[in-house]
């Protein structure tokens, strides 16, 4: 094998070295068989031949080319660690342990020592107690502070919430729309508004017992539509405002009730609106804080709500199994004795009890007055078995607090005191079915009227099983009440739509007006009230209306006094007047005093 150019012979000495170094390797990897060379020698052989053509020829050495190749090849092994032959990335550390005297410092220490007698004894324990009681004074001084500078910081505090709530008074924009729609309001019903301070009725000049009644307003709300107005009370201090409650006498459908608060300067919508879980049977006003009103409810609880804080969530409330009336509450009364530190309220419900509720701060604490119970008669045994009656009207007595009367569905009128929860004062069978309303005379508490659902009216007076008179309307009577401003008028709502206004001193016998008010056929008038300072009535009907209406001069006669002798005020020339419509009944043949009567606008 020859070779002419020295770079093959280069890759020539190369490709044998390597080789040959793989050869050896494999050699020295094999193990030895039999003893026997012959296999082993013969590729060495082989390897020398071409070797020794190639060397002979190349002016440098290449034996010693072959020899660091095979070493470099082998990759380098990896070292383990000298201490304790395992990789360093496996090592961890462990915390040294620490003992508790190295964290924190020791206690100082003192010798102490001293003998002790009872003496010492005794001086440490009265300067003990001396400090005490220098502590106690301490605390009673500043509570004394705190008590008198209490009541100042609270009327500042309330000098200073009323201040926030006049600025945002005037410059909320509800109290701007209000006013906004008085004005639309006021030139929307002009014409009413001229005929509620002027309008005389010319044709009363020509009828001497007969009176009209000029529709006014109706104020009405779409959310009471389906409902029956129930209950309907004045503001005796704003005569301008009356609350109404709205609900239903049908009892087998339940829902919710309504009560509204209208005014007379804004007929198109309530002021407040008051939604409630129960209908509404019964509404009064408190006689100085008119803002609390009181409702007596279907499901036999009481609420009571303060329009100035809110009229969602009541401000108390009977809402108990045991704290409630067990059946509907027909009537709720303020208490008129007025107290600083309690409010009472009287209610009577179909359960047949009459109760009192004192209003604390965060509860209403209930107390049994009465219940009302008789005897059933039995003519074939010696004892009675009694009866429970159910409640349907209560009204107290306008100067003697502590009186009251009560109606029922039985036809009965009891006359009862707060002072005996036990006893009658006096017990009538006054109508034949359930009473509906029992209205006391302003002028003389002594006579009071009812009216029941036999088509009756009677007047009454104390100590007098038989009544005074006695009206026939043709239709139940649905409600009564006594005017005001006269001793002897009186006005009655029945089922046939109509209102009936009678006085006694004109006509012992019949109304002097009978006239229709609603104008939907099948609409029953509920409710019926005086304003306390108007000569005008607001009536109430079973499509959730209430309408008001003025009367006639004829229906508003005024006592006139007398033209020689003392000088009498209004109120005792009423009374005069009733005392001699009741001698008439009373003793018809001594003669009488006669007093003139005139016609008073206003």
């Amino acid at each position: 094998m020859q070779c002419s150019d020295p770079i093959e012979i280069k890759s020539a000495l190369a490709q044998i070295g390597t080789t040959g170094s793989e050869e050896k390797v494999e050699e020295e990897e094999e193990p030895e068989v039999d003893g026997e060379g012959g296999a082993e020698e013969a590729p060495a052989e082989k390897h020398d031949e071409p070797l020794a053509e190639v060397i002979e020829k190349p002016p440098e050495p290449v034996a010693p080319v072959a020899v660091p190749v095979a070493i470099s090849s082998n990759p380098p092994k990896k070292l383990t660690n000298q201490f304790n032959f395992c990789e360093r990335g496996s090592l961890t550390l462990n915390n040294p342990s620490r003992e508790v005297s190295t964290q924190t410092n020791p206690p100082s220490r003192i010798t102490f020592s001293a003998s002790i007698t009872q003496w010492a004894i005794y001086d440490a324990y009265m300067e003990d107690h001396e400090q005490q009681e220098m502590k106690e004074k301490e605390k009673k001084e500043k509570e004394k502070e705190k008590a008198t500078l209490a009541p100042q910081k609270k009327e500042q505090e309330a000098k200073k919430q009323e201040g926030v709530q006049e600025k945002s008074k005037f410059t909320s924009p509800e109290k701007a729309a209000k006013i906004l729609e008085r004005m639309s309001n006021q030139n929307t019903y002009d014409e009413i508004i001229q005929d509620f301070k002027y309008w005389e009725d010319p044709s009363d000049e020509f009828k001497e017992e007969e009176g009209t009644l000029l529709p006014l307003w109706k104020f009405s709300c779409d959310k009471a539509q389906n409902y029956s107005v129930t209950s309907i009370c004045w503001n005796e201090n704003c005569p301008d405002i009356f609350v109404a409650g709205y609900g239903s006498f049908d009892f087998k459908r339940r829902k919710a009730g309504l009560m509204c608060v209208y005014t007379m300067k804004n007929p198109s919508y309530p002021e407040h609106l008051v939604a409630v879980k129960s209908e509404v049977l019964a509404v009064d006003i408190h006689m100085t804080c008119t803002s609390l009103i009181v409702l007596g409810l279907s499901d036999g609880n009481i609420a009571v709500f303060d329009l100035t804080k809110s009229c969602e969530t009541p401000l108390h409330t009977s809402n108990s199994v045991n704290n409630k009336h067990s059946a509907a509450v027909w009537q709720v009364r303020w208490s008129k004795e007025l107290s600083q530190t309690e409010m009472t309220i009287y209610s009577i419900s179909a359960d047949g009890q009459v109760l009192s509720w004192t209003l604390m701060q965060n509860e209403m604490i209930k107390m049994k007055l009465i219940s009302l119970t008789f005897s059933t008669g039995m003519i074939h045994s010696d004892d009675s078995c009694p009866l429970t009656g159910c409640g349907t009207a209560l009204t107290f007595h306008p100067t003697e607090n502590n009186i009251f009367l009560v109606g029922t569905e039985e036809g009965r009128i009891y006359k009862c005191s707060t002072a005996y929860t036990s006893i009658f004062l006096s017990e009538s069978e006054a109508h034949y079915m359930p009473v509906q309303q029992v209205d006391f005379n302003r002028f003389n508490p002594a006579v009071y009227a009812s009216c029941s659902g036999d088509w009756r009216v009677k007047i009454w007076e104390d100590n007098r099983k038989e009544p005074l008179f006695e009206f026939d309307l043709g239709s139940p009577v649905e409600d009564v009440a006594w005017a005001p401003y006269s001793s002897t008028v009186l006005a009655a709502a029945t089922a046939d739509g109509r209102v009936h206004v009678f006085d006694l001193n004109v006509n012992k016998y019949r109304p002097l007006c009978q006239q229709v008010v609603t104008q939907k056929k099948k609409c029953k008038l509920t409710k019926v009230s005086f304003n306390p300072k108007h000569s005008m009535l607001i009536v109430g009907d079973s499509f959730g209306g209430v309408s008001s209406v003025k009367m006639s001069p004829n229906l508003r006669k005024k006592q006139k006094p007398p033209k020689k002798g003392m000088i009498v005020d209004h109120e005792t020339l009423e009374k005069l007047k009733l005392d001699k419509l009741l001698s008439l009944v009373r003793e018809p043949n001594k003669p009488l005093m006669v007093l003139e009567t005139e016609s008073n606008a206003n």
